[in-house]
């Protein structure tokens, strides 16, 4: 229900996703492969693989993306961007990266946290 979307974007913009928001669905919304479960939150780890950044997330293959380890995400301006989370050393970030490129994420990068954040390597 609407009702249930909203609570969930509450939920979320707790959690430090500020962008998040409720759309009307369609088919490809409904799917649970194209939905995130609102609770999962990614592990931290000192590492992530950023696959792509996209205006329209609704046609990003969650599922596909998620066989590569746990998929976060975040809003930048208008963007949706997808990473994949919870790497605990740069050989693990590396092995999906080179994973995620045989996949087709041809721009996929490695990220290394920071005290200011995660920074490209």
């Amino acid at each position: 229900t609407r009702e249930a979307a909203a609570a969930a974007a509450k939920q979320l913009g707790d959690r430090g996703y500020a962008g998040s928001f409720v759309v009307a669905g369609t088919e490809i919304a409904r799917t649970p492969a194209a939905v995130p479960a609102p609770a999962a939150t990614p592990t931290e780890g000192a590492y992530r693989v950023q696959l792509g950044a996209f205006g329209k997330p609704e046609n990003f293959d969650r599922a596909k993306a998620g066989t590569l380890g746990e998929l976060g995400t975040e809003m930048r301006g208008n963007l949706t961007v997808f990473f994949i989370s919870g790497l605990g050393s740069v050989e693990a970030a590396r092995s999906v990266r080179e994973r995620a490129v045989e996949m087709g994420y041809a721009g996929a990068y490695i990220l290394e946290r920071t005290d200011s954040g995660y920074q490209k390597l």
